[in-house]
C-alpha cells in the first residue's frame, strides 16, 4: 500500500498497541488491524481466490487482541501479532526474493531469439529471466533495484521476457513502449521508466488498470511504439507457450543432457535453487 509493504504497517501498529501510553492510542491500534485483517481475508476470498498461511495467523491473532479483550492483560496476542507482521515482512523482502524458481531447458535458442537485453550486456551463457509487472518478488528482487540504479549486472546478465496476462497485457506494453521510445541504449532507458514507475508499484500490482491511465499519460510518446511493443509480447508469449512455461519470477538456463548425473548448480546471486530439467 503506497509502495510500503503490509508487513511495516503491521509492525507499527503494534507496536503501539504494545508500547502506546494512551489508552485511546492502544484502542484505536487494535481497531485498524481488526478491520484490515478483515480486509485482506475478504480480498484473499473473493479477489485473490488463495490464502496465504501467514496472514490468516497474523488475522486470527489480531482478533483474538481486539477489545473487548483487555488490552493489557492479552501481552502475548500483541507479542505474537509483532512477531507475524514482521516475520512476515523478513519472509517476503528476503526469503520470498531470494529463493527463484529455476528449470534448465535443453535448448534456450527460440526464447533468447524472443527476449530483451535491458538487464545488461549479454552473451552466450546469458540466462532467461521470466518477469510480470505484477509480481511483488520481481519488484523486490530486479525492478526496484534498477530503478533505483541499486543493482548494475555484470556481463552476461540474464534475458528478460515478459509474462503477460489479458487484464495486464495493455499495461506491460505501455512499459516496453516507454522504453523503446526513450534515445539511447535499452538498459538506460528502461532503469529511468522504471524509476518513475516505482513508486506506483501498488498499482503497477493491483490495479492493471489505473496503472495503464497513468502510464499513458506519463509517458504519451510511447504511443507511437504501442504496435511495435505488442508484436514484442506476442512473440515472448509463443515462445513462454512452446516451452510450456508459466511462472514468474522464473530463471531458465541451459540444460544438462538427459543422462547427465551431476548436480545442476546455478549462480543466482543471493540464492539458489534446484532447477526442475524440462525434458
Amino acid at each position: 500500500l503506497l509502495g510500503i509493504p503490509m508487513g511495516i504497517y503491521g509492525a507499527v501498529l503494534w507496536s503501539v498497541a504494545l508500547i502506546s501510553p494512551s489508552p485511546a492510542s492502544r484502542r484505536w491500534a487494535h481497531h485498524l488491524l481488526g478491520f484490515g485483517s478483515i480486509v485482506m481475508v475478504g480480498l484473499q476470498a473473493f479477489v485473490l481466490h488463495q490464502y496465504c498461511a501467514w496472514c490468516l495467523a497474523h488475522a486470527l491473532i489480531a482478533w483474538l487482541a481486539w477489545p473487548g479483550l483487555s488490552v493489557t492483560t492479552r501481552p502475548i496476542h500483541i507479542a505474537a501479532g509483532l512477531a507475524l507482521a514482521l516475520g512476515g515482512h523478513v519472509v517476503q523482502r528476503v526469503y520470498v526474493a531470494s529463493h527463484l524458481p529455476v528449470q534448465a531447458v535443453q535448448d534456450l535458442g527460440a526464447l533468447r531469439s524472443a527476449s530483451l537485453d535491458w538487464l545488461g550486456p549479454v552473451n552466450g551463457d546469458s540466462p532467461v529471466l521470466v518477469m510480470s509487472l505484477r509480481c511483488v518478488s520481481c519488484w523486490d528482487r530486479w525492478l526496484e533495484p534498477l530503478g533505483s540504479r541499486a543493482w548494475r549486472p555484470r556481463s552476461g546478465a540474464p534475458q528478460l521476457l515478459w509474462k503477460t496476462e489479458p487484464e495486464d497485457r495493455e499495461m506491460t506494453a505501455l512499459v516496453v513502449a516507454a522504453v523503446l521510445s526513450r534515445k539511447g541504449a535499452h538498459s538506460d532507458a528502461f532503469a529511468a521508466v522504471l524509476a518513475l514507475a516505482k513508486g506506483r508499484r501498488d498499482s503497477l500490482v493491483n490495479r492493471p488498470e489505473s496503472a495503464r491511465a497513468w502510464l499513458a499519460e506519463t509517458f504519451p510518446e510511447a504511443s507511437a511504439h504501442l504496435d511495435e511493443a505488442r508484436a514484442i509480447l506476442d512473440r515472448q508469449a509463443a515462445a513462454l507457450s512452446a516451452a510450456d512455461l508459466k511462472a514468474a519470477p522464473l530463471w531458465i538456463e541451459r540444460g544438462l543432457p538427459p543422462s547427465a548425473d551431476s548436480a545442476f548448480d546455478t549462480d543466482i546471486p543471493e540464492g539458489r535453487g534446484e532447477p526442475e530439467k524440462v525434458k
